[in-house]
């Protein structure tokens, strides 16, 4: 088995190849940006493997194009057939085309063992803002890699890292956990956004480069004033050119804002720097949103 260096989606079965005795060759990459490492990691790996599966090939990219290269350097290809009509597999559509062999594959799974939903009890009787959760390939913070996995092999309760198990897991801690990611200056916030929840469901996506759709309908909501006495701030769109215009200390807040092409304004952001810690927000305070329980 050849890997890359990836995310977690791509470790697993590299891990869990290695756990039972596989041999594992790396694909070492320098790191920067994916865009340009992708192309070339992709080179890399088909140049090393005997045979490749094709599951889901775009039209006219890189990996349609390297599937073609292996077919004629005589490397064994198979195709997953296409699942639907989607631009997704428009390339597994023109490898069978082709002449490459189809790969049928039955994959039986156990029922998997969902999480129950934490309500609060009361309504929110005042405007608020909202942190919707979403799942995750990852490791909990402070979870090993190791620990992640068995939870996975073993079927856990939680093991999925849903939507609904991030949620879950926010309030059994009582902290909201900060991020870097897409934060310029890599500054840990927390995000909410003032939109109602009926009208960012509105503006849900499936987000194909992520594997995730935009927004999940789990979240948890906080009164806009008690928000802002634990210091959530709102968002500040503006162009690159008035980032070094922005104060030290709310630098965090600075949102890239070049409308029509880059606009994300409608969002309505609020951002915390670092852990939100809800003990110190009153549980009649802290507001819970579920879809479809």
């Amino acid at each position: 088995m050849v890997t890359g260096i990836g995310g977690n989606i791509h470790n697993f079965p590299a891990w869990s190849f290695r756990s039972f005795r596989g041999r594992i060759k790396t694909i070492e990459m320098k790191s920067g940006p994916l865009s340009a490492e992708g192309p070339l990691r992709d080179k890399k790996i088909l140049n090393e493997v005997d045979t490749v599966v094709a599951v889901s090939v775009r039209d006219n990219g890189n990996m349609l194009e390297l599937g073609l290269k292996a077919i004629a350097d005589k490397k064994e290809v198979f195709v997953i057939p296409p699942p639907d009509n989607s631009k997704y597999f428009e390339g597994n559509r023109k490898l069978l085309k082709a002449g490459i062999k189809t790969l049928n594959i039955e994959i039986q799974l156990p029922e998997p063992k969902k999480s129950k939903p934490i309500f609060a009890e009361n309504s929110p009787s005042s405007d608020c803002i909202w942190h919707f959760t979403k799942r995750s390939t990852c490791p909990w913070p402070g979870q090993s890699l190791d620990e992640y996995f068995e939870s996975l092999i073993d079927n856990e309760p939680g093991s999925s890292h849903s939507a609904l198990d991030a949620l879950n897991r926010i309030l059994q801690e009582k902290c909201i956990r900060a991020s870097k990611k897409l934060i310029k200056g890599k500054y840990p916030v927390v995000c909410f956004t003032a939109c109602s929840p009926k009208k960012l469901m509105g503006m849900k996506q499936y987000r194909a480069a992520l594997l995730r759709w935009n927004y999940e309908p789990f979240g948890i909501g906080i009164p806009i004033e008690i928000a802002k006495s634990v210091g959530i701030k709102p968002v500040k769109y503006l162009s690159p050119e008035q980032y070094s215009g922005i104060k030290p200390e709310e630098r965090f807040l600075y949102q890239k804002h070049l409308p029509p092409e880059i606009d994300y304004s409608a969002e309505q952001e609020w951002r915390h720097l670092g852990d939100l810690n809800l003990s110190n927000i009153s549980n009649k305070d802290i507001f819970t949103y579920c879809e479809n329980f």
